[in-house]
């Protein structure tokens, strides 16, 4: 048996047959609430928000027609969102603190964009694709959320390097920042001219013209390359030397000679 104390009266659910067979007092309480009428197979339960009436005889009976304290009608209530509660009737909640309402947003951006998430949902950053002027009054397409004066322009356009030639590039780049390589004649630091590319120092260029130089110490006149330092050059001229030990004369290109290594080789292959 199972006793219920509610706001205005007492309800008791059990089997009122086992009740009266064993005991003298629950057949006079019968026979009262049976002259009230107050005796019955199922209880009427009342909602307070909608005024529904639902019958309910057993304890499975709370869990389909009443799971939320409620009736078994929707909530509808009118939320801050402007959308109805799509919950079935609650007792829980009522102010919808914690509905989570799964609606499309209603809300706008700046440029009356809809937001694309539910209602529940913080709205994000809007990522409809919209033309906007850059400060150097190009027009880009771009998310609707970015602010056009942080963007890079990416709009080619010709500009004038420090250097005086003019090169496409993207509107945003400084025109410093980039190497010109518009071949150009350069003087180089020995007086010769050579094309080489714009950016180029031309102090840095390896001078390749054939010129006369003046051999040192030998004195010699050679035709070599206008980069090449003098002491730093094999002499190729054919002179005649002579051996200080046998005074005897050999000619051969005037480098730098070994004559020690030269009279042990000849000792050597005349032994042979």
């Amino acid at each position: 048996m199972l006793i219920f104390f509610f706001r205005h009266g007492l309800y008791i659910c059990g089997n009122m047959s086992n009740l009266t067979a064993s005991s003298k007092t629950w057949k006079q309480i019968r026979g009262k609430l049976t002259e009230r009428r107050e005796v019955g197979r199922e209880l009427k339960l009342v909602c307070e928000i909608h005024g529904t009436i639902t019958p309910v005889s057993s304890p499975n009976d709370f869990r389909t027609k009443s799971p939320e304290g409620g009736c078994g009608v929707l909530c509808k209530t009118v939320l801050n969102c402007t959308h109805e509660c799509e919950s079935i009737c609650h007792i829980n909640d009522r102010e919808h603190a914690h509905y989570k309402c799964r609606k499309p947003c209603l809300k706008l951006c700046g440029n009356n964009h809809s937001c694309r998430e539910k209602c529940f949902v913080k709205c994000p950053p809007c990522n409809v694709k919209m033309e906007k002027t850059l400060p150097c009054e190009h027009v880009l397409a771009m998310p609707c959320h970015r602010d056009p004066t942080q963007v890079n322009c990416l709009v080619l356009v010709d500009k004038k390097k420090p250097c005086g030639h003019m090169e496409k590039m993207t509107c945003f780049t400084n025109p410093a920042s980039i190497r010109c390589r518009e071949v150009v004649p350069k003087t180089l630091t020995c007086g010769h001219v050579k094309e080489a590319e714009c950016h180029v120092d031309p102090g840095l260029i390896t001078c390749k013209v054939q010129v006369t130089k003046v051999l040192i110490p030998c004195g010699h006149e050679q035709v070599v390359l206008c980069h090449m330092h003098p002491e730093m050059i094999s002499c190729e001229t054919d002179v005649e030397k002579e051996f200080e030990a046998c005074k005897h004369k050999v000619r051969h290109l005037n480098f730098k000679f070994n004559f020690d290594l030269f009279l042990y080789a000849t000792v050597l292959i005349s032994f042979k």
